[in-house]
């Protein structure tokens, strides 16, 4: 997937500098999100498939996790990519 996206530098983890406060009314099916990196992953882009009360579900769209399912609490949504 060729995309104009370039991850983000800032290793503070979600809630430190940055402030976003992502919520379910922000994201739809569809959407593209940037996910904060964590652990050993570096902040990456996530398409939404799914939208529920405390979370999303989707697929990596790039980084180490493309093209794993998972389902990312909305805290760990640093923006929206694109909708």
């Amino acid at each position: 997937m060729q995309d104009d996206f370039t991850p983000s530098t800032n290793t503070d983890p979600p809630g430190h500098g940055e402030s976003t406060a992502i919520t379910r009314d922000d994201v739809r099916t569809g959407s593209v999100v940037v996910i904060h990196a964590f652990d050993d992953v570096p902040e990456h882009l996530f398409r939404v498939v799914y939208v529920y009360d405390d979370c999303v579900g989707g697929y990596s769209q790039t980084g180490p996790l493309a093209p794993e399912y998972g389902e990312p609490a909305y805290d760990l949504i640093k923006a929206v990519h694109r909708r």
